[in-house]
């Protein structure tokens, strides 16, 4: 088990028995391991010393043995082992080599090896009447194409499989032919056939004795459920199969359920169920000794670590896994392993170590030919350019990423069209050897009955024409079911544009109920005039010249409105001088876009409140600490050493006590009104109101700051001039207005307000002959990233919010605030108010 759980055991157990566990735990795990050993070694002893003939088989038990410690170990002895069977004739054992030899090769990613391996099989078995090993070999070979995305060829040869079974009577291979099938039809997303092939691999696995092919394919429906968002169903099938596992007392079975478990948890965003999961299969594949196995749950476990931002424990289990699995020899998934390390390494912040893992990552991915890894790797080395500030090699290694990426999507989509069409043609070539049987048949009635009158030829001619033409039709059907079944929307057209075919998808994805609406017409009708132009200018001439075209076109539904659609276009050619065709794959992405741009919203409005936040505390720990300070000190003073000083020092302690608290009480307002407009919180309520009304209210409210400084005010503004503002808002901008225009005024100076009206707009005007703002600062004036604040005349104290307060809530008002000023001369601020 687990030295994790180990330990929780310990702590959950009496001090007597702590020691023993601990021991127990390692003596197991020594064990399995000297075990392991002990009997490779042992066979390898043997080996040496039994006949040529007998090593054949000895070294194949050998290479199954110490496959899952180290791939090229295992390939040298199967190899060896190879070797002795070609020299003694054992033809079932070359097969079985050879079987063995390709899972090896492909897992190192060494795919021509793979299929000569593969060719030689299949002739060696049809030469020697194998049918048993030939459906293996068949199998063995669709694994292959369906790892290099030859999903034509994958089914092609599964069917071959299918039609041997069903020939030789081989019932004992059926389920797993079926299984594949499943699987295969899993891979190009076609999600009913899938669970109706596994079902039917089912029927067939129930009884199995090792149960492995039938818990599969429980665990497979249940991911199946899980990816259609029925998780109910999904995680009853898993349960069955944890129970039949363990019925069966297979721990390999075991393990598989915990791992998917595991998985369907992560999905969940539940960890640590989902690390439970991972941590059970552990102690299982340890006991097993699969190191293959061991590295990918200890990814998983990387995997889950990253979701949870722990880059340290992501990248000390990626490390894990990358030694076993080069211990192992498993070059393709040591690839992967390296690009994730490096990865890690940018989110750490250590660029030099991240560029060295997702350079080698990427040069194995190179070597073996892996696209997906290729575009694995370039997309990490975006992102460590990105955060070094590298744009200009961010951009062409982004580059790189889109080209393969692209070039992955239209090998996968011209696989599953080549899919279809072969299905096609495998049908046609049918109905001509069906063709060419009933054309001697008839060749020998028209010798038979060649006196017969003319009449009975005819019949016999039309007879044959009727029957061509009808399996002709049942070919185009079996097209037609294929395109029509799938989720994706499918629109051929000729070469001009005009539409010729729609299958279901398209009409559901349109809102359109009849095929007339759409057929014939061309496809730039039913796009709008963006898309028309790119149709035009672009997508056409580009599928010409290249032969493919993919991106987003706007697609306008039956009822007027407009989808987002992710279209592939390509190009097909019939061949025979035949016109060529477009056919369009088109999924909607509407309501991807949708939610990519409510999350960019959500971003912009959380950075905004980060910003308000950082913003509120800056300004509370600058500026609410200095009036604080002065209240506690002269407060200080006066509580505990009141009778060392006289009535003026008092008077003089109070007034400056008076000052810190009513700045800090500005400060605290202006806060809370700019806080609660930054956040939304300010409910606006425009009403109709006498302008004049609302301005000498709030003047009023500074008429003491007014006097002391023996300042002159002057309103002008006539009292019919009527307004439609909140009135709490703009109360707010005219006391900051005025309040700045005081603090910033010699004593003796003058304040006027002007109101006229300008066109269908208010124009009020707030001038004083104050100090004035140097050409420098204006800028800065209404900047909420700046926090400007300058002593008055006399040295008042402002808050460094006011005027960014009168910005934001004249916008609230719907009108707009602008500044003039000179040194020396004094300030005009200018509100515009739409009626």
């Amino acid at each position: 088990m687990d030295l994790k759980i180990t330990i929780m055991l310990i702590k959950k157990t009496g001090n007597y028995w702590r020691l023993f566990i601990l021991f127990t735990y390692f003596f197991v795990i020594a064990v399995v391991g000297f075990s392991n050993t002990f009997n490779s070694d042992s066979l390898i002893s043997i080996a040496q010393k039994v006949s040529s003939k007998n090593k054949a088989s000895l070294y194949l038990e050998i290479a199954y043995g110490i496959r899952d410690e180290n791939i090229n170990s295992a390939e040298h002895y199967s190899s060896l082992g190879l070797k002795y069977a070609i020299e003694n004739n054992q033809n079932e054992l070359i097969v079985e080599h050879y079987i063995f030899l390709v899972g090896i090769n492909s897992v190192a990613g060494k795919y021509s090896k793979v299929q000569t391996m593969l060719n030689k099989a299949v002739t060696l078995c049809e030469g020697s009447n194998m049918f048993d090993m030939l459906v293996l070999v068949k199998i063995a070979e669709s694994d292959h194409f369906v790892r290099v995305f030859d999903y034509s060829n994958a089914i092609r040869v599964l069917y071959e499989a299918k039609g041997i079974t069903d020939k030789n009577n081989l019932t004992e291979h059926t389920s797993l032919i079926y299984s594949r099938l499943a699987f295969f039809f899993l891979r190009i997303n076609e999600l009913a056939k899938s669970v109706r092939f596994f079902k039917k691999s089912i029927e067939y696995s129930k009884n199995d004795e090792d149960r492995i092919i039938f818990i599969s394919n429980l665990l497979h429906i249940g991911h199946i459920f899980s990816m259609t968002n029925n998780y109910d169903s999904s995680i009853y099938y898993y349960k069955v199969g944890l129970r039949e596992a363990r019925r069966a007392n297979n721990k390999i079975a075991v393990h598989k359920v915990y791992k998917q478990l595991s998985d369907f948890y992560v999905n969940q965003n539940k960890y640590d169920t989902a690390f439970m999961y991972i941590d059970s299969s552990v102690v299982l594949v340890k006991e097993l000794g699969k190191n293959h196995e061991l590295a990918v749950l200890i990814t998983r476990r990387a995997h889950i670590y990253s979701l949870l931002n722990d880059f340290e424990s992501t990248l000390s289990c990626n490390k894990e896994a990358l030694r076993i699995r080069e211990e192992f020899g498993d070059v393709s998934h040591s690839c992967p392993s390296y690009i994730s390390i490096g990865g890690n390494y940018t989110e750490l912040g250590k660029y030099d170590s991240a560029l060295y893992y997702l350079n080698r990552g990427v040069k194995i991915a190179e070597n073996i030919n892996r696209i997906e890894f290729m575009v694995y790797g370039y997309s990490k080395t975006v992102k460590l350019y990105e955060k070094k500030g590298d744009y200009k090699n961010a951009l062409k290694y982004l580059d790189l990423a889109s080209m393969y990426s692209d070039s992955i999507l239209i090998s996968k989509t011209n696989y599953k069209v080549q899919f279809f069409i072969n299905q096609f043609e495998n049908e046609s070539e049918k109905s001509k050897l069906e063709l060419v049987k009933i054309e001697k048949r008839n060749r020998i009635i028209l010798y038979l009955i060649i006196i017969a009158v003319v009449a009975s030829i005819v019949v016999i001619l039309l007879i044959i024409l009727n029957n061509f033409l009808r399996k002709s039709k049942k070919e185009i059907v079996k097209l037609s079911k294929v395109i029509k079944t799938t989720n994706q929307s499918v629109v051929i057209a000729d070469v001009s544009g005009k539409i010729t075919y729609i299958n279901d998808a398209l009409l559901k994805m349109g809102g359109y109920a009849n095929r007339n609406e759409i057929l014939g017409k061309m496809l730039f009708q039913f796009a709008d005039n963006d898309s028309k132009l790119l149709f035009r200018d672009e997508i056409i001439p580009t599928v010409k010249s290249t032969g493919q075209w993919r991106g987003e076109v706007s697609i306008r539904k039956k009822d007027g409105s407009y989808i987002i659609a992710d279209n592939s276009c390509l190009l097909i050619d019939s061949g025979h001088n035949k016109t060529s065709f477009f056919v369009n794959f088109c999924t909607d992405i509407t309501e991807r876009k949708q939610i990519e741009r409510n999350i960019h919203e959500s971003r912009e409005s959380l950075k905004l409140a980060l910003q308000t936040r950082d913003r509120m505390f800056s300004i509370i720990a600058h500026d609410l600490t200095g009036p604080f300070n002065s209240i506690l000190g002269f407060s200080k003073l006066m509580a505990t050493e009141f009778f060392e000083y006289q009535t003026d020092d008092h008077i003089r302690f109070s007034q400056l006590i008076y000052e810190s608290i009513k700045n800090t009480f500005d400060l605290l307002t202006n806060l809370l009104h700019w806080s609660k407009s930054q956040l939304g919180r300010i409910d606006i309520f425009l009403e109709e109101v006498i302008l004049y009304d609302i301005v000498y209210e709030n003047v009023q409210l500074l008429k003491v700051l007014l006097m002391k400084k023996e300042l002159l005010i002057q309103i002008k503004i006539d009292k019919d001039i009527i307004v439609n503002i909140d009135t709490n808002t703009m109360g707010v901008v005219v006391r900051n207005i005025v309040s700045n225009a005081i603090k910033f005024t010699q004593r003796g100076g003058t304040i006027r307000i002007i109101a006229n009206k300008v066109g269908n707009s208010t124009s009020i005007v707030f001038v004083d002959n104050g100090v004035g703002i140097a050409s420098e600062d204006l800028q800065k004036v209404f900047d909420s990233q700046r926090n400007m604040t300058t002593l008055g005349t006399e040295y008042e104290k402002g808050t460094g919010l006011g005027l960014l307060l009168c910005k934001e809530f004249v916008e609230l008002n719907n009108g707009t605030i602008a500044v003039e000023s000179e040194l020396g001369i004094g300030s005009k601020f200018s509100i515009i108010l739409p009626e």
